[in-house]
């Protein structure tokens, strides 16, 4: 399957989730990176809470077996 990229704080779930569909496992690894960090932790840190609160929801609408 090709990548598709997403912008995970702001995707709809059920777009990602759709993406995930079929999948047994997903792996997150997306977030801020350190620049990004540096000039702004405070948006940097809720950026990349909302992503992995989406993340969670769309794998478990998806029925993903293992969230990682």
């Amino acid at each position: 399957m090709p990548a598709r990229p997403f912008d995970l704080a702001t995707t709809e779930i059920d777009l990602l989730a759709g993406a995930f569909a079929g999948c047994g496992s997903v792996v997150h690894l997306a977030g801020a990176n350190e620049v990004e960090a540096e000039r702004d932790v405070d948006r940097a840190l809720a950026s990349t809470l909302a992503a992995g609160r989406r993340v969670a929801a769309a794998a478990v609408l998806a029925g993903v077996e293992t969230l990682v």
